[in-house]
């Protein structure tokens, strides 16, 4: 089994970097599918503090999960 360590400062920085390439753009990360094996509730808990205007996920499930982590408004695809 694989284990993957995720860092929420590295994952923030990221974010930062991301959106100082595009600073007219909004960042609006996408929580799909566990957050691509990440973790749905762990990714949501990194993200929860910063200034994204929404996040996305592809479900109803997903969306449940993500509401009692954070109060970031989502986009449901």
């Amino acid at each position: 089994m694989n284990i993957i360590w995720l860092r929420k400062k590295i994952l923030l920085e990221n974010m930062e970097y991301l959106q100082s390439i595009q600073p007219q753009a909004s960042i609006f990360p996408v929580l799909k599918s566990n957050a691509y094996g990440h973790g749905l509730k762990q990714i949501t808990k990194m993200l929860s503090r910063t200034d994204v205007p929404y996040i996305a996920v592809d479900s109803y499930p997903e969306y449940v999960v993500v509401k009692k982590n954070c109060t970031i408004p989502m986009l449901i695809l």
